[in-house]
């Protein structure tokens, strides 16, 4: 093992070691006593906080990887849960939502068919649920007023936050189906609705497959 004369002398040959070696700077300690320690000091520190910056946003890139490649894989389980029910249970538009709310843990689910939804929950405004889809894109919302959540969701008042996902049959709006949260961050203005986009097109295919609008 070498000694601290040969690690010193070694250091003033190869002056670019630590640059090449960031963590192990950032380790380091100095003492408080010598004249360099107050430079020394900071330019560790930066160092470390640097390092926590970019371990930060590596966890935050890992932990959307393992959140995506989660809601990827639920939207294959929902998928082979309708395709694997039995021909009674296919004639109930109410399937999707009972699935969708199983996998991904919705505190309510709605879904609201131009040929059935009139009749079912005549107080719930259609055209109002339809115009929030009219560009047949997900819309994320958490400014659901108490009105609008009631009507939706009559058994659960305390839905604070929704995402509307429209389901449509030749490129052409035929129904919209209403994922319901209590947390009033579940479905933010601006979040990515990528997965709820899929989720439009399974379901639209199932209920079009169906025949159910």
């Amino acid at each position: 093992m070498p000694n601290a004369r040969e690690v010193a002398a070694y250091l003033k040959k190869n002056p670019e070691f630590f640059a090449k070696r960031r963590d192990l700077l950032a380790a380091m300690k100095l003492p408080e006593e010598s004249d360099a320690a107050p430079f020394h000091a900071r330019q560790v520190q930066a160092l470390r906080d640097r390092e926590a910056q970019q371990q930060a946003r590596f966890d935050s890139m890992l932990d959307t990887a393992r959140n995506n490649q989660d809601l990827e894989l639920g939207l294959h389980e929902i998928a082979v849960t309708l395709m694997s029910q039995t021909d009674i249970d296919r004639s109930d538009p109410a399937a999707p939502a009972v699935a969708v709310k199983a996998r991904f843990d919705i505190d309510e689910v709605a879904i609201f068919l131009a040929s059935r939804s009139p009749d079912s929950i005549p107080r719930v405004d259609y055209p109002l649920l339809c115009r929030r889809v009219e560009h047949l894109g997900s819309v994320c919302d958490d400014r659901v007023s108490r009105k609008l959540s009631a009507t939706l969701f009559p058994r659960t008042a305390a839905i604070t936050s929704c995402a509307f996902i429209p389901l449509t049959r030749a490129r052409k709006l035929g129904g919209v189906m209403v994922l319901g949260a209590a947390d009033p961050r579940r479905f933010q203005p601006g979040m990515g609705v990528v997965i709820l986009d899929r989720l439009g097109q399974l379901l639209s295919a199932y209920l079009a497959g169906r025949d159910l609008f």
